[in-house]
């Protein structure tokens, strides 16, 4: 499992830079489905250390090899005691089971919510808020069915931790965070809502460029959200600018953000600036 994910740390691009990429893929896959066979996924660091590494070496797997491994992950995963490795597992196995067009089935789902929802209520708070990013994320992404009250503690847990130090783009990350509560059928009253908008402006970058573009357009989508948030004047005279400054060549996600935080607040746009981000609209 290491040396996959060490391969995933650097990145390696099998298909067309290593000389014997295919074969050394052949060789891992050959390897892991005898390992995972033999010893099962018992250890959580060695789940996440193995799903991170099939997620980020640039090699097209085997889809009946990534299936298998997705069934031999969620048999074990329900001994880990480690919240950490399992929100990373999980979150990867999202990401390439959408990559790869593989869906889960019903009963593999299942399992994904139960053992989840075993593990949120004994966590350790601090460590949950960390990893209320990856649960939500993974419960979208796989349209994972969660309790109300579930998803309401996994809010009110994520809202009230302190401001994580030195994560980069730690903003857009609450944001993202808070978009997928939403999504998930959570609606924060308007006090929470509040107090959401006063964390995620009072920590949204200044510095301009693609990056300051990028954060904003998470944070205007994520308190449009908000059924139950009643924006200033000011905030939507920012979220105008924002849609009218944006170059042509933004990037479809700011676009699609950017328009969608607008409709929600009714913003109305100059000549033009809707049907252009609509034409880079992320569907």
């Amino acid at each position: 499992m290491y040396i996959t994910f060490l391969a995933g740390k650097m990145s390696y691009d099998l298909a067309s830079v290593e000389p014997l990429g295919p074969y050394l893929a052949k060789e891992l896959e050959d390897r892991i489905m005898a390992l995972t066979e033999r010893d099962g996924l018992k250890d959580p660091r060695n789940a996440e250390q193995l799903w991170f590494g099939l997620g980020h070496v640039r090699y097209t797997w085997d889809s009946t090899v990534l299936r298998s491994l997705f069934s031999r992950t969620l048999q074990d995963m329900g001994t880990w005691d480690d919240l950490k490795s399992l929100t990373q597992t999980c979150e990867r196995i999202a990401i390439l089971a959408e990559r790869y067009g593989i869906k889960l089935h019903q009963k593999q789902r299942e399992r994904i919510t139960e053992v989840m929802l075993a593990a949120v209520p004994v966590a350790d708070p601090a460590d949950l808020a960390i990893a209320v990013e990856g649960l939500t994320f993974t419960a979208k992404k796989l349209g994972l069915s969660l309790p109300p009250a579930a998803i309401k503690y996994l809010h009110n847990c994520v809202l009230t931790m302190p401001q994580r130090q030195g994560r980069q783009r730690a903003t857009t990350a609450l944001a993202h965070t808070l978009y997928d509560i939403t999504r998930l059928g959570y609606q924060p009253t308007a006090a929470e809502a509040a107090a959401w908008a006063q964390r995620l402006l009072d920590t949204l970058p200044q510095n301009g460029g693609a990056s300051s573009q990028d954060d904003q357009s998470w944070v205007f989508l994520a308190l449009s959200s908000c059924r139950n948030y009643t924006p200033a004047p000011d905030m939507k005279v920012r979220l105008k600018a924002l849609a009218e400054g944006l170059p042509r060549g933004c990037s479809p996600g700011i676009a699609s953000r950017t328009l969608i935080a607008c409709n929600n607040w009714g913003v109305t746009l100059g000549p033009g600036v809707a049907e252009s981000l609509q034409g880079r609209y992320k569907r």
